[in-house]
């Protein structure tokens, strides 16, 4: 189980898993499906203000494995691409533990 925490990255977001990735968890409103969603830091969008980086974003559209909803989840980072915001519509974060249960259970 250790292995497949580091490699997933833990809580909300808050670590990188060993592929570099950040991982966020969302649950449908309508389903109550639980979608795992991977960040690629190297891949987000940086924001200028005067020619220099103040930060970075990136969208993410997320569906459903099995109930094929669309959510929509923006994502804000500093500079140093530490997460400052995050919102979602459609569904809300949840944990990776929340996550790994409904996993666990066959709920979808």
């Amino acid at each position: 189980m250790d292995f497949l925490r580091r490699l997933l990255g833990g809580g909300q977001g808050s670590g990188r898993g060993a592929d570099g990735g950040m991982y966020y968890y969302i649950r449908s409103r309508r389903s109550g499906e639980i979608v795992q969603v991977r960040l690629d830091l190297n891949q987000l969008s940086p924001e200028y203000e005067n020619d220099r980086v103040v930060g970075y974003f990136t969208h993410k559209v997320v569906v459903g494995q099995h109930s094929f909803e669309r959510m929509d989840a923006d994502f804000r980072f500093d500079p140093n691409k530490r997460l400052v915001d995050k919102k979602v519509a459609g569904g809300e974060f949840v944990t990776r533990e929340e996550w790994l249960a409904q996993q666990q259970n066959g709920l979808r």
